[in-house]
This record gives C-alpha cells, structure tokens and sequence, in this order.
C-alpha cells in the first residue's frame, strides 16, 4: 500500500515538473520571437541605409497615452568636419512610470542607431518629450551630449560633431 502511494505521489511530481517546464519553454520562446521577428524585417529607414535598431524591444514602443509622431535626424562629423561613419548615436529619454506600491518612478529608455557611410541618422516614431542626444565610436571620441524637446509632429535636424582627440603629447608624472 505504502509503495503504491509513493509511485503515485512520484507520477504526479513528474506531470508537476513536466508542465512547468513546458510553461517556462513557452514563455521563452514567446520573448524571443518578437526579437526575432524586429530582427528580419527590414524598415523603411534601413532599406534607405539608415540603421534604426533600439535596444532593447520595450524601448521602440512609445507609452499608449502619447502619439508617436516625432523624429531627429542629422549627420555626425569628425572633429575635422567629415562625416563619421558607423558612429553610434544614442538617445535617452527619460519618463515617469509606475513604481512599486504605486509610486511614480523615472525610467530611462536607450535608443540606438548606426550612421551611414556619409554620416546621417534617423530616430523615427518618438514620443513628444525630453530627449538627450550623443554620439560615440569605439575609439573612444565622443559628441558633447545635446538636450531635444520634441513636441508632436516634429523632426528636429541636430548635426553632431565628435570633439578634438586628446593630445598624446600630455606630460604624465
């Protein structure tokens, strides 16, 4: 009788660890597939050679309360006025979300575009607010960080310039 219980108890301790991982392989895939869906398509902006790839998938979707009709684009030049190719663009806005216990808390979201070969970007589909602005390389250059308001049914051009390379000429003690 004893081993009878425990073979039943052993079965349904199997069924138990057999749904969940079914559960837990599901919700896996179902966070994947939008990942993998945004990275085959090909938008308008690419197709264009514009590169528009956000971060992370909840960073493209503007909050459902404001209409996302705003843009900036531009060109990013190297200190001596070329255009800087494959250079990161990144834009951050920050916005008030839900908290815990219903505590309003701020939230920044990252944007990520690579220029082109002739150095322009676009950031499309933005919802109206405060945006800041900068460009990066992996040489380590960096764009001075530039604050953008956006209201609705604006694009805004902002060029970027990376600034002067620090001189390897500096006296170290």
């Amino acid at each position: 009788m004893a081993a009878r219980r425990i073979r039943e108890i052993t079965v349904r301790l199997c069924l138990c660890i057999l749904v969940l991982i079914v559960v837990c392989v599901g919700a896996a895939a179902r966070q994947a597939a939008p990942a993998k869906s945004a990275a085959g398509a090909q938008t308008g902006a690419q197709a264009a050679g514009i590169s528009e790839t956000p971060v992370s998938p909840k960073s493209s979707t503007p909050p459902p309360d404001q209409a996302a009709t705003a843009g900036i684009r531009g060109i990013v030049r190297d200190s001596a006025g070329r255009p800087a190719a494959d250079a990161i663009v990144l834009l951050d806005h920050s916005r008030e979300v839900p908290g815990t216990a219903g505590t309003p808390t701020q939230a920044t979201e990252t944007l990520t575009v690579h220029t082109t070969g002739k150095g322009a970007y676009r950031f499309s589909g933005l919802p109206e607010g405060a945006y800041t602005l900068h460009a990066q390389r992996t040489t380590h250059e960096r764009t001075a960080r530039t604050r953008v308001d956006l209201v609705r049914n604006e694009t805004k051009t902002i060029d970027l310039e990376f600034l002067s390379p620090p001189s390897t000429n500096a006296k170290t003690d």
